[in-house]
Protein backbone atom coordinates (compact mmCIF):
# COMPACT_ATOMS: atom_id res chain seq x y z
CA UNK A 1 0.00 0.00 0.00
CA UNK A 2 1.46 3.47 -0.63
CA UNK A 3 2.19 5.72 2.09
CA UNK A 4 -0.57 8.50 1.48
CA UNK A 5 2.13 11.39 2.00
CA UNK A 6 4.34 10.34 -0.67
CA UNK A 7 3.97 12.01 -3.77
CA UNK A 8 2.97 10.76 -7.08
CA UNK A 9 5.99 10.79 -9.35
CA UNK A 10 6.16 12.84 -12.13
CA UNK A 11 6.40 11.60 -15.81
CA UNK A 12 6.32 12.87 -19.09
CA UNK A 13 2.40 12.96 -19.40
CA UNK A 14 1.65 13.55 -16.01
CA UNK A 15 4.10 16.98 -16.82
CA UNK A 16 2.18 17.28 -20.29
CA UNK A 17 -1.28 17.29 -18.62
CA UNK A 18 -0.51 19.71 -16.03
CA UNK A 19 0.71 21.76 -18.59
CA UNK A 20 -2.60 21.41 -20.95
CA UNK A 21 -4.36 22.82 -18.41
CA UNK A 22 -2.41 25.84 -17.21
CA UNK A 23 -3.65 28.93 -19.10
CA UNK A 24 -1.16 31.02 -21.43
CA UNK A 25 -0.20 33.59 -18.88
CA UNK A 26 0.17 31.45 -16.09
CA UNK A 27 2.70 29.49 -18.52
CA UNK A 28 4.72 32.58 -19.22
CA UNK A 29 4.47 33.83 -15.61
CA UNK A 30 6.20 30.25 -14.39
CA UNK A 31 8.76 30.11 -17.55
CA UNK A 32 10.04 33.59 -16.53
CA UNK A 33 10.46 32.22 -12.84
CA UNK A 34 12.31 29.30 -13.49
CA UNK A 35 14.36 31.38 -16.22
CA UNK A 36 15.39 33.76 -13.70
CA UNK A 37 16.36 31.30 -10.73
CA UNK A 38 18.58 29.12 -13.13
CA UNK A 39 20.25 31.99 -14.36
CA UNK A 40 23.89 32.43 -12.52
CA UNK A 41 24.52 34.90 -9.86
CA UNK A 42 26.76 37.48 -10.53
CA UNK A 43 28.60 38.20 -7.52
CA UNK A 44 29.35 41.99 -6.72
CA UNK A 45 32.64 43.10 -6.15
CA UNK A 46 33.44 44.65 -2.75
CA UNK A 47 34.61 48.06 -3.01
CA UNK A 48 35.27 49.76 0.17
CA UNK A 49 34.45 52.98 1.27
CA UNK A 50 37.02 55.96 -0.14
CA UNK A 51 38.16 57.87 2.89
CA UNK A 52 38.23 61.43 2.58
CA UNK A 53 40.92 63.16 4.28
CA UNK A 54 41.31 67.14 4.98
CA UNK A 55 44.86 68.80 5.12
CA UNK A 56 45.72 72.84 6.29
CA UNK A 57 48.75 73.66 4.85
CA UNK A 58 50.79 77.07 3.61
CA UNK A 59 51.52 78.33 0.58
CA UNK A 60 53.77 82.05 0.07
CA UNK A 61 53.76 84.65 -2.72
CA UNK A 62 54.57 88.38 -3.21
CA UNK A 63 50.73 88.74 -4.60
CA UNK A 64 47.50 87.60 -2.72
CA UNK A 65 45.92 84.50 -4.67
CA UNK A 66 42.33 83.99 -4.51
CA UNK A 67 42.09 81.17 -6.50
CA UNK A 68 44.94 78.30 -7.95
CA UNK A 69 46.05 79.72 -11.73
CA UNK A 70 47.86 76.64 -13.25
CA UNK A 71 48.67 79.06 -16.22
CA UNK A 72 50.52 81.92 -14.34
CA UNK A 73 52.25 79.47 -12.10
CA UNK A 74 56.12 79.15 -12.63
CA UNK A 75 56.70 75.71 -11.66
CA UNK A 76 54.74 72.58 -11.70
CA UNK A 77 51.80 72.44 -10.09
CA UNK A 78 50.78 74.56 -6.90
CA UNK A 79 53.13 74.27 -3.84
CA UNK A 80 52.35 74.39 -0.31
CA UNK A 81 54.45 72.86 2.71
CA UNK A 82 54.26 74.25 6.05
CA UNK A 83 54.50 78.04 7.61
CA UNK A 84 58.61 78.18 8.19
CA UNK A 85 58.45 76.74 3.81
CA UNK A 86 56.11 78.95 2.54
CA UNK A 87 57.46 81.89 4.19
CA UNK A 88 60.86 81.62 1.85
CA UNK A 89 58.54 82.20 -0.77
CA UNK A 90 57.06 86.17 -0.51
CA UNK A 91 55.74 88.17 2.17
CA UNK A 92 51.95 86.85 1.13
CA UNK A 93 51.59 83.59 2.99
CA UNK A 94 48.52 82.17 2.76
CA UNK A 95 46.16 79.02 4.30
CA UNK A 96 45.45 76.59 2.20
CA UNK A 97 42.98 73.85 2.50
CA UNK A 98 42.77 70.86 0.56
CA UNK A 99 40.58 67.39 0.53
CA UNK A 100 42.22 63.97 -0.96
CA UNK A 101 41.34 60.77 -0.84
CA UNK A 102 44.89 59.04 -2.48
CA UNK A 103 48.05 61.33 -2.50
CA UNK A 104 50.96 60.28 -5.05
CA UNK A 105 54.03 59.97 -2.71
CA UNK A 106 57.59 60.80 -4.84
CA UNK A 107 61.03 61.83 -3.63
CA UNK A 108 61.72 65.24 -3.98
CA UNK A 109 62.56 65.95 -7.46
CA UNK A 110 64.07 69.06 -6.93
CA UNK A 111 63.28 70.79 -10.12
CA UNK A 112 60.13 69.10 -10.78
CA UNK A 113 60.44 69.13 -14.53
CA UNK A 114 57.73 67.17 -16.55
CA UNK A 115 60.38 64.83 -17.61
CA UNK A 116 61.61 64.14 -14.19
CA UNK A 117 58.01 63.59 -12.87
CA UNK A 118 57.04 61.13 -16.09
CA UNK A 119 60.58 58.99 -15.21
CA UNK A 120 59.59 58.96 -11.41
CA UNK A 121 56.58 57.64 -12.40
CA UNK A 122 57.70 54.84 -14.85
CA UNK A 123 60.05 53.72 -12.52
CA UNK A 124 56.91 53.51 -9.93
CA UNK A 125 54.77 51.58 -12.32
CA UNK A 126 51.97 54.61 -12.22
CA UNK A 127 52.95 55.57 -16.13
CA UNK A 128 53.21 53.27 -19.45
CA UNK A 129 55.18 54.43 -22.15
CA UNK A 130 52.22 54.84 -24.31
CA UNK A 131 50.55 57.36 -21.95
CA UNK A 132 54.36 59.35 -21.46
CA UNK A 133 55.36 59.68 -25.13
CA UNK A 134 53.17 62.29 -26.51
CA UNK A 135 53.46 63.99 -23.16
CA UNK A 136 57.37 63.96 -24.07
CA UNK A 137 56.99 65.08 -26.83
CA UNK A 138 54.68 68.04 -26.58
CA UNK A 139 56.89 71.41 -27.21
CA UNK A 140 54.38 73.25 -25.37
CA UNK A 141 55.65 73.50 -21.28
CA UNK A 142 52.45 74.66 -20.20
CA UNK A 143 50.46 71.72 -22.48
CA UNK A 144 52.84 69.29 -21.36
CA UNK A 145 51.97 70.20 -17.50
CA UNK A 146 48.42 70.53 -18.31
CA UNK A 147 48.66 67.01 -19.94
CA UNK A 148 50.76 65.64 -17.17
CA UNK A 149 48.69 66.71 -14.16
CA UNK A 150 45.58 65.28 -16.21
CA UNK A 151 47.36 61.65 -16.55
CA UNK A 152 48.27 61.57 -12.66
CA UNK A 153 45.00 62.67 -11.88
CA UNK A 154 43.55 60.27 -14.92
CA UNK A 155 45.42 57.40 -12.40
CA UNK A 156 43.25 58.14 -9.73
CA UNK A 157 45.62 60.32 -7.30
CA UNK A 158 44.63 64.06 -6.43
CA UNK A 159 47.82 65.40 -5.25
CA UNK A 160 51.50 64.87 -4.83
CA UNK A 161 53.29 64.86 -1.62
CA UNK A 162 57.00 64.33 -1.24
CA UNK A 163 59.76 64.79 1.71
CA UNK A 164 61.09 67.93 1.09
CA UNK A 165 64.81 67.65 1.15
CA UNK A 166 65.60 71.75 0.81
CA UNK A 167 63.28 74.19 2.47
CA UNK A 168 62.68 73.14 6.01
CA UNK A 169 64.03 69.12 5.19
CA UNK A 170 62.53 65.76 6.11
CA UNK A 171 58.74 67.53 6.05
CA UNK A 172 56.07 66.51 4.09
CA UNK A 173 55.50 69.12 1.03
CA UNK A 174 52.37 68.70 -1.44
CA UNK A 175 51.65 69.71 -5.02
CA UNK A 176 48.21 70.75 -5.67
CA UNK A 177 48.06 69.60 -9.67
CA UNK A 178 43.81 69.65 -9.59
CA UNK A 179 42.27 72.69 -7.89
CA UNK A 180 38.66 70.97 -7.42
CA UNK A 181 40.34 69.40 -4.15
CA UNK A 182 40.68 72.90 -2.70
CA UNK A 183 38.26 73.87 -0.43
CA UNK A 184 39.75 77.31 0.70
CA UNK A 185 42.71 79.79 0.52
CA UNK A 186 42.83 82.10 2.91
CA UNK A 187 45.61 84.77 2.59
CA UNK A 188 47.31 86.28 5.77
CA UNK A 189 49.52 89.23 5.21
CA UNK A 190 53.10 88.70 6.26
CA UNK A 191 55.23 91.88 7.22
CA UNK A 192 58.64 91.29 6.94
CA UNK A 193 61.35 92.90 9.53
CA UNK A 194 62.16 95.76 8.17
CA UNK A 195 65.97 96.73 8.41
CA UNK A 196 67.19 100.30 9.66
CA UNK A 197 70.61 101.67 8.43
Amino acid sequence: MASPTRRPSLTTDSITIILNEMELEELTQTFHDYTERLQPKIEEKYQPAISIHEHVAYHGSDTTISDIDFEMSEHFGFHIGSKSQAKMFGDKLHEVTFRYSNLLRLDDLGTWSAHSIIQSLKALGHMDTATATPIYDEPNAAHQDKMLRSAIVNAGFDAIVYNNQVEQKNTDSYIIIDKKCVTSIRCTSMRRPSIRA
